[in-house]
């Protein structure tokens, strides 16, 4: 009787552990993709913004000084569109 416990005790641990090792690979495999989204993004992320400093970079800047307002248009940062001031 005693072989046939401890047979059972042997084959039930066997079957938790197997369980638990199963779980862990499932929720790895989970995680990792989620890593793997989360780097993506982060990469899209750091494109768009070395895009805008490109953008910024290349447009240019208007004197704001009292005496180059004379015609009293204004660069919107935005665009590249003018305004008028009245």
């Amino acid at each position: 009787m005693s072989v046939i416990r401890s047979r059972d005790d042997w084959r039930t641990k066997t079957v938790q552990r197997a369980d638990e090792l199963r779980e862990h690979r499932k929720t790895h495999k989970r995680n990792r993709a989620h890593i793997a989204e989360l780097k993506q993004q982060i990469d899209t992320l750091q494109q768009a913004v070395e895009v805008d400093k490109k953008t910024l970079i290349a447009k240019p800047v208007v004197d704001l000084e009292p005496s180059t307002r004379s015609p009293r248009f204004v660069r919107v940062a935005s665009d590249t569109s003018l305004c008028f001031l009245s």
